[in-house]
């Protein structure tokens, strides 16, 4: 999995190179309910080295296309039991009309290859992959300097690159995105989609004091974009 320190730079990257640049035109994607320009949904999945390897840690990313009743039991009692498999940490969402799971799996080394079979040969269609990765949570002292972590809201009428730009912000200010998740809701009844998305952060310890400021300053960006920016604690 992506080291936190990277995990707001990749995603400012995709953003920007599929915008032609972080406030061109043409956006990594522009959901609004009317459009002139056809576009397309992709799953984009990007998966980086930890900072510490360890060969009986497995990473398991899963696209299904076709989303067949029973996928989950087929992956467990097909795929992972047979190898002697452990299932760990587990994420799971629907995006578009895809299936996507990403799955730790604790299994014996020599039985690497022969649980990469068994996946192929279990959904010979799906975009499959699996790497080796470190175990159990990389918490954020581990990760480097302590953080202060918060939640920042971002929600507004879609637009492109809305993402990509808080995330450069973020990255010059050395916070890290540690979780993330997005929601494009229907606005067929107020004219346009709401984009509507939370992410977890970490701020460094002795910037956490000017939160007030990071708050001003986010706000200030949102009402760039035309969205709100809400700096909110930690649960």
């Amino acid at each position: 999995m992506l080291s936190f320190a990277r995990s707001n730079r990749v995603i400012a990257a995709l953003s920007s190179r599929a915008a032609g640049g972080l406030f061109g035109a043409p956006g990594l994607r522009h959901m609004s309910s009317e459009t002139a320009t056809p576009y397309e949904s992709v799953i984009v999945c990007v998966s980086g080295a930890s900072r510490v390897t360890v060969d009986e840690w497995i990473l398991i990313s899963t696209t299904v296309v076709d989303f067949r009743v029973g996928f989950v039991r087929d992956l467990c009692s097909d795929c992972i039991h047979p190898v002697d498999g452990n299932l760990g940490r587990t994420r799971m969402a629907i995006l578009g009309q895809d299936f996507s799971v990403i799955a730790e799996v604790n299994l014996q080394s020599g039985r690497v290859d022969e649980l990469k079979q068994k996946l192929t040969d279990a959904f010979p269609d799906y975009l499959v992959g699996v790497k080796r990765t470190a175990g159990g949570s990389v918490g954020l002292q581990a990760a480097g300097a302590p953080r202060l972590q918060k939640q920042l809201r971002v929600c507004g009428p879609d637009e492109r690159n809305i993402l990509g730009r808080f995330c450069e912000y973020l990255a010059q200010k050395d916070i890290e995105i540690l979780d993330l998740k997005s929601e494009v809701l229907s606005g067929s009844h107020i004219g346009y989609d709401v984009f509507d998305t939370t992410l977890t952060i970490g701020i460094p310890v002795g910037e956490d004091a000017a939160t007030d400021h990071l708050q001003q300053e986010l706000s200030r960006l949102g009402e760039e974009i035309g969205v709100e920016a809400t700096l909110m604690p930690f649960p």
